[in-house]
C-alpha cells in the first residue's frame, strides 16, 4: 500500500470514529483521546493529519 492510500485511510477511520462519537455526544464534548484509542492510534498520528 502505498503512502497516500495509508494516509487516506487513515484520515477516513479517524473521521468515521468522530462520527461515531457524534451521534453519542455533542461535538464540544469530544476528546482526542476517546477519538485516538477508538482507532487505535497515537496522538502524534491524529495531530498530524488534523
Amino acid at each position: 500500500m502505498k503512502q497516500a492510500e495509508k494516509t487516506l485511510q487513515t484520515r477516513r477511520v479517524l473521521a468515521a470514529s468522530l462520527k461515531r462519537h457524534m451521534k453519542k455526544k455533542p461535538l464540544s464534548k469530544i476528546t482526542v483521546s476517546e477519538i485516538i484509542s477508538d482507532c487505535d492510534v497515537n496522538r502524534k498520528t491524529f495531530y498530524y493529519h488534523f
